[in-house]
């Protein structure tokens, strides 16, 4: 399935819809808060759509580090946020497999064990708690360096 995803994202490349996307993003992230807020939405939204971390952060990974540096995003901070981000809403959201998978397996023990996967997210601590420290760090500007 990746390598279907990667030579999708290839030729969505050559059509040119990157420069688009970047284009747009570029109009949102003026400076580093507003930034650092595109880098998480645009991440967290792609990662929810393909259920992938790994996709949403290759697809994204040149235009993010163009308006990034435009910015004066730190390059690990840009770094962290994009991961933080994948793991964080791609786990969160109910459709994909992170959820799929431990619903189906908890059926297996019969029906009073059965789960829904949309309950599944709101017991992933993991990831509530980090959703919760990405907002502060972007809100705050906790973890901001200026090397």
């Amino acid at each position: 399935m990746l390598i279907a995803v990667f030579a999708l994202l290839g030729v969505l490349e050559c059509s040119g819809l990157f420069e688009d996307v970047g284009a747009l993003l570029s109009r949102f992230a003026k400076k580093e808060r507003s930034t650092e807020a595109t880098i998480v939405l645009s991440v967290g939204i792609l990662s929810m759509v393909t259920g992938v971390i790994s996709v949403a952060i290759v697809a994204l990974g040149d235009l993010i580090n163009e308006i990034g540096e435009k910015a004066g995003v730190n390059r690990y901070r840009r770094a962290n946020l994009m991961d933080c981000t994948g793991c964080v809403f791609c786990f969160l959201a109910p459709w994909t497999v992170h959820c799929v998978i431990p619903a189906q397996q908890s059926a297996q023990f019969g029906e009073s064990f059965a789960v829904a996967p949309a309950s599944v997210p709101f017991m992933n601590y993991y990831s509530i708690c980090m959703l919760v420290m990405l907002v502060v760090a972007v809100v705050t500007g906790y973890g901001r360096n200026y090397l």
